[in-house]
């Protein structure tokens, strides 16, 4: 979406029932900045603020932007029942069984006749986006796995050394079970361990491990909690780290 007169940054809007996340960029030569949405934060406004402090509260809304300059797009109004846009503007959602395109335009637009159609066949609400129940039940075993990973004496297959922005690969056996990491879960370390590294090169590679190591590959028993960084999204961080 291209917006003018807005603050460079983060942007809490407001998508119909969620506060959403949108970043905007810099004025091109013509002064229109990019405005592109993240997600959705939260329902209650104070707890999107609590998780964004420093972001701007802003007009930002669905397809719609209330500039400062006081110039206004209207949106579309979402909850008829026929398509306000897209391929398929203009007929009935309830007709629709082009499922897949209708779980872009109710995630994107919180469509209710379009989620509705969506529920009566078979998808499942994920804290308000929608999706087929294959994905979601695969979305839970790996969100299961990465819980898994939260506490201490955690046994893991360290598969990286540490890299300039503190992440690091490792993997579990429930992890390595569901085949979705061939090269290993990204962690991040904490600031802590992070300053103990030192930097190293091989072969025009430049990595990080602790004080004493070669390498900080293979087995190790970790300890690991979930931090927020600046944006308030959750990280795995590796708090204590000790090669097996």
């Amino acid at each position: 979406m291209k917006v003018q007169n807005a603050k460079v940054g983060l942007h809490i809007g407001f998508g119909g029932e969620f506060y959403t996340l949108w970043s905007v960029g810099s004025p091109d030569g013509e002064g229109e900045q990019q405005a592109s949405f993240w997600k959705n934060i939260s329902r209650d406004l104070e707890e999107a603020k609590k998780l964004y402090p420093k972001a701007h509260f802003s007009g930002l809304k669905g397809d719609s932007w209330v500039m400062s300059s006081g110039q206004k797009f209207e949106p579309r109004d979402h909850s008829l029942p026929e398509f306000q846009c897209g391929k398929y503007k203009g007929e009935l959602i309830s007709e629709c069984t082009d499922f897949k395109y209708l779980e872009w335009y109710s995630n994107n637009y919180h469509c209710p006749p379009a989620t509705a159609q969506l529920l009566a066949n078979g998808y499942v609400d994920m804290d308000g986006f929608l999706m087929t129940q294959e994905d979601y039940d695969s979305i839970q075993l790996i969100k299961n796995a990465k819980e898994a990973l939260i506490g201490e004496g955690i046994q893991v297959k360290v598969m990286s050394n540490v890299n300039d922005n503190g992440g690091i690969k490792i993997i579990t056996e429930a992890l390595d079970a569901l085949g979705n990491y061939p090269w290993g879960f990204e962690v991040m370390v904490s600031k802590d361990i992070y300053m103990a590294t030192s930097e190293r090169y091989y072969n025009g590679y430049n990595y990080r491990v602790l004080a004493g190591m070669r390498s900080m590959k293979g087995d190790a028993v970790v300890t690991i909690e979930k931090v927020k960084d600046y944006y308030g999204d959750d990280h795995y961080t590796i708090t204590k780290f000790e090669k097996a």
